[in-house]
């Protein structure tokens, strides 16, 4: 891996929490497995953040799942649509910081998403992605099936100058911008010496709202980073009296680990932001 390509993911707040949570399916598979048979009724308890598989099974099998987690725990609820294998949170990662890398970055992410497809036992693993380049360069790795004359090294290369490769959609109609802007947010916080604290520093920031959303996401302008804006962040902001712009003190905002956020309207120093634990 590239300085540059570190960097870029090394400074993005969602890769970093999607690597802590689910990086362990990039490993080389080491699956705890209940055994080879099982018999009817069998309760299993399995450690969480395992990745986990098995028994095999020709025929269909059905199972009832429960979670659990202490009392007032601070951990996150378990979320059944936030399910990644190697290969998903790859094209996520690539999804991520697509437009932030060179062509060489590129080409060393997808090569790794090959592997990843290789090495899994996993099957249509394209259907998880909605139509759009990406979608089609796994199926076709899937298959081992390229265009006349096109290998998979120069499918790679292609795929790797490919600007709109993580867009989904039609391929014509999909617009080269893939980062979302701030115009298309609606603001629903004061603009001035808003602070959020992370650690014990304080970090200015805003509060936006996508349109027809209940979530919101949090930017810092200091650091150009966001946090809260992905799928399976749910930040939700609580007003006092609704329609009031978020000052801080008038409502209470949460992240997903639903922990309260601390404000501040006062001017404080700002620094490199850490990603939020």
């Amino acid at each position: 891996m590239s300085r540059d390509l570190r960097k870029a993911l090394e400074n993005d707040l969602l890769v970093n929490k999607l690597l802590e949570e689910f990086g362990k399916v990039l490993l080389s598979p080491t699956m705890l497995s209940p055994g080879d048979t099982l018999t009817r009724g069998t309760v299993l308890t399995l450690p969480g953040s395992t990745v986990h598989a098995g028994p095999a099974t020709t025929s269909y099998r059905s199972v009832l799942f429960a979670s659990v987690w202490p009392k007032g725990d601070a951990a996150p609820r378990y979320d059944p649509d936030t399910q990644y294998t190697s290969t998903v949170l790859c094209g996520h990662l690539l999804s991520l910081v697509w437009s932030k890398i060179g062509v060489k970055d590129r080409k060393f992410m997808l090569e790794r998403t090959v592997s990843c497809i290789q090495d899994t036992l996993i099957r249509h693993v394209s259907n998880h992605f909605t139509e759009g380049p990406m979608a089609a360069f796994l199926e076709m790795v899937e298959h081992d099936k390229y265009p006349a004359k096109m290998t998979l090294k120069k499918l790679i290369l292609k795929s790797a100058k490919d600007d709109r490769f993580v867009a989904s959609g039609d391929p014509q109609k999909i617009d080269k911008t893939i980062i979302v802007k701030i115009d298309d947010l609606e603001c629903v916080s004061v603009t001035d010496n808003l602070m959020a604290l992370y650690g014990e520093e304080w970090f200015k920031v805003i509060v936006y709202r996508r349109p027809l959303s209940k979530n919101v996401m949090l930017y810092y302008p200091g650091e150009k980073q966001w946090e809260g804006g992905t799928p399976i962040d749910r930040y939700t902001l609580t007003l006092e009296r609704p329609g009031e712009l978020f000052d801080g003190s008038n409502g209470i905002l949460r992240g997903s680990d639903e922990i309260d956020i601390r404000f501040s309207r006062t001017t404080a120093t700002t620094s490199k932001k850490k990603r939020r634990l």
